[in-house]
Order: structure tokens, then C-alpha cells, then sequence
């Protein structure tokens, strides 16, 4: 029978593992940023620059509902 871990260990531990995935998203976010020349990891800015290859498809406005 598996024992059960008080509130603030469980919380704790969720909340660990929630990071460590962020953390791991992030890295795959920008992989994937750097294989298709986009520059959307700007720290202090709002502007997004979009390739010009993705703005002739007219996939501008998809990529600002994904990565806003």
C-alpha cells in the first residue's frame, strides 16, 4: 500500500517538477527557434521579427498567437 506524503511535500515536489518541464520546454523552444532563424527570445522587447519566407505563407499571424 503506498503511503501518503503530507500536503507541503506533494506541493513541493509538484511544483519542482513543473520547473524542471519548463526548463526543458524552453530548451526545445529554442532549438527549434534557432533551426528556423527566428529571433523571438528578445528579454525586454515586444517585437517579434518574423523570416521572410513565413510572412510570404502569411504564418505571421500564427506565430504571434503561438509564442504570445
Amino acid at each position: 500500500m503506498k503511503q501518503k506524503l503530507p500536503y507541503k511535500i506533494n506541493k513541493d515536489a509538484r511544483r519542482q517538477n513543473l520547473l524542471e518541464d519548463n526548463e526543458l520546454e524552453d530548451r526545445n523552444i529554442k532549438k527549434l527557434e534557432k533551426k528556423l532563424g527566428l529571433k523571438a527570445r528578445a528579454k525586454r522587447k515586444k517585437t517579434v521579427s518574423h523570416p521572410l519566407w513565413l510572412k510570404e505563407m502569411g504564418l505571421e499571424s500564427s506565430f504571434l498567437i503561438i509564442y504570445s
